[in-house]
């Protein structure tokens, strides 16, 4: 029932996303275009109409056009600010791996933009925009290139949210690259910049953080802790006021893709319940798109080939007719018995993929090509596709598991016709890059280790320093103590004897006043907590105390003389002497003190 539910949803989908809605937004951006009073409401219109084709209506050839007609209207404007704001949209947008004349013509000419005018408010925001780029078209060493001189350039000016962002960008590179411990290094340099930030700053790049560290685990293949981190940017992008729906269902649909690659799909009906529903909702095709294909990866790696067959022939015929289909009706014909018609759709599959440049995917067609002839028992034609396979899969980046799978499939093939000596050529073949993933997987784990290690110690040296701290404070606090009591204790000893007015006036004023400072002292941080560290809530609530504490501090100091005024302690200018009130401090200095004073 709910697997009927969701095709359903996806059918209404593709007829909701034909509807007037999407037409009728294009005509409005139209409008702004024409209706423009200057050249940069023009542009900027222009822009909102081609990142609409581009993000919504996923139609990217359309969205190039525009771009095309907004690059010629700057060819003569002297306007350098709109001519990089043009030229950096159309980078932020292009898509992975998206390689077209217009992505080289941008790159080029927000470089000429700076080094032509030596603008210094852009040079920074221009060679991050160009090493992000860079690292979408796959072009690493430039991507690397550009990082580099944005991370000098926020070095430089000291700015630590273009650190930050320039740090970013260093480690998602690293990640591509499969450097992990380096990517983890960049990433936490990262997050300790982050805390001289406000606290809006914060959020914003943790947001970003989370999302950096969602691809490494996912690069690497721990999936708990990718889908702990996806789960964080999603809750973040819930918290948001307003909330932006859009970037908050490709998440979702991040998250969707991370269970079905982890072969979890358990979760997988209400994300597509939700992300479906949104799609309809608001004619966005590309988010359909999405959906629809890793909706239909599933089906596929679940077996669920019956309901690959209604969703696609009774909902989507008009996604059957373009070529690219053919492998999906070549396993819906498989699943209902029908092998001549899947083996004749799987031929034709075959001339489209082998018209690509993609390795990868002939790879992977042939994989599916050559475990459909196993399933029919036709060894012979099973060993050729999986050779096929590997051939294309040893040609290509990331077609590890491919090349693996093909080999153990020719090993299964051999042993199965008692051909012992090539099933142990390629079992040594599959047996010894399952070594080597082994060894890159530990390796990977022993980097994760380094960098929890690396973690745990600036832990620990943290609260070393604070424990330091405190026991510093400590050994103030007791300082203060002993100065206080010292200062009572001179007050009460000096008391005791015939001494001038203003000596004992003195030394009363400041022992009681080191008192009372000491009080305002320890009540600091009480108040400090109480109101939350507001300078105006603090400064009334010590106008208080000092208001009670002030005339008290005079009540006790004129008391102390009046009293020893009344007795007769004190002594006049004339009569006083310093010699004999150090005798009498010190009785073993009474006689030397007393002869002296005869002399």
């Amino acid at each position: 029932m709910r697997k009927l539910q969701i095709i359903l949803l996806l059918s209404l989908t593709s007829i909701c996303l034909q509807a007037d809605g999407a037409g009728d937004h294009i005509t409005q951006l139209k409008a702004r275009c024409v209706e423009a009073n200057s050249i940069q409401e023009e542009v900027e219109a222009m822009l909102d109409l081609a990142k609409y084709y581009r993000e919504i209506l996923y139609e990217n050839t359309r969205a190039d056009s525009v771009y095309d007609e907004v690059f010629g209207k700057l060819t003569t404007s002297i306007d350098y600010k709109l001519k990089f704001h043009a030229y950096k949209h159309f980078l932020d947008y292009i898509p992975i791996k998206y390689e077209t004349p217009e992505c080289r013509i941008a790159c080029e000419q927000i470089i000429e933009v700076i080094d032509d005018n030596e603008r210094e408010g852009i040079y920074f925001e221009a060679h991050l925009a160009v090493g992000k780029a860079s690292l979408k078209l796959g072009d690493i060493d430039q991507a690397l290139k550009h990082a580099i001189k944005a991370s000098d350039w926020s070095q430089s000016q000291g700015n630590a949210s273009q650190k930050i962002k320039s740090k970013f960008l260093l480690g998602e590179i690293k990640t591509v690259e499969g450097e992990i411990e380096e990517a983890f290094r960049y990433f936490m340099e990262a997050r300790v910049l982050m805390e001289i930030l406000t606290e809006e700053e914060i959020s914003r790049y943790v947001y970003d953080h989370h999302g950096l560290l969602f691809q490494l685990y996912q690069s690497i293949k721990n999936y708990n802790s990718a889908q702990k981190h996806k789960v964080e940017q999603i809750k973040w992008a819930e918290a948001q006021n307003p909330v932006d729906s859009t970037v908050l269902m490709f998440h979702k649909l991040d998250l969707a893709g991370l269970f079905v690659v982890s072969k979890n799909p358990t979760s997988l009906d209400p994300l597509f319940d939700e992300i479906t529903a949104y799609a309809k909702q608001t004619h966005n095709i590309k988010l359909k798109g999405y959906s629809l294909s890793l909706y239909r990866t599933w089906l596929i790696d679940s077996s669920q080939l019956i309901d690959l067959k209604n969703l696609m022939k009774e909902h989507y015929p008009e996604e059957i007719k373009s070529n690219w289909q053919n492998s999906i009706l070549a396993h819906v014909y498989e699943g209902e018995g029908k092998m001549d018609s899947s083996e004749y759709y799987f031929r034709l599959d075959e001339a489209s993929v082998l018209s690509t440049k993609n390795n990868f995917l002939k790879a992977h067609f042939y994989h599916r090509f050559g475990h459909h002839f196993l399933r029919r028992s036709k060894l012979d034609q099973a060993k050729v596709q999986f050779q096929n396979s590997a051939k294309y899969a040893k040609q290509t980046k990331g077609g590890e598991d491919l090349y693996i799978d093909a080999m153990q499939q020719l090993e299964m093939i051999a042993l199965s016709k008692n051909d012992y000596k090539q099933a142990y050529k390629f079992a040594q073949v599959s047996d010894s890059i399952l070594m080597e993933q082994f060894d890159i997987q530990h390796r990977n784990n022993i980097s994760e280790m380094r960098v929890k290690s690396e973690e745990e110690r600036e832990r620990v040296i943290a609260e070393r320093k604070v424990e330091e701290k405190k026991k510093k404070f400590q050994r103030q606090y007791f300082f203060i103590v002993i100065l206080v009591l010292l200062g009572l204790l001179v007050l009460v000893v000096i008391s005791s004897m015939s001494v001038p007015e203003w000596l004992i006036e003195m030394i009363a004023f400041f022992s009681i006043l080191s008192v009372f400072e000491f009080v305002v002292l320890l009540m600091d941080a009480p108040i400090k907590a109480y109101t939350d560290g507001e300078p105006l809530k603090n400064f009334a609530i010590k106008m208080i105390i000092f208001s009670i504490l002030f005339p008290l501090h005079h009540l006790i100091e004129s008391s102390v003389t009046t009293y020893l005024k009344k007795n007769k302690l004190l002594a006049s200018h004339k009569s006083f002497s310093f010699k004999r009130l150090l005798g009498t401090i010190w009785p073993w200095l009474k006689d030397k003190t007393e002869k002296g004073l005869k002399s």
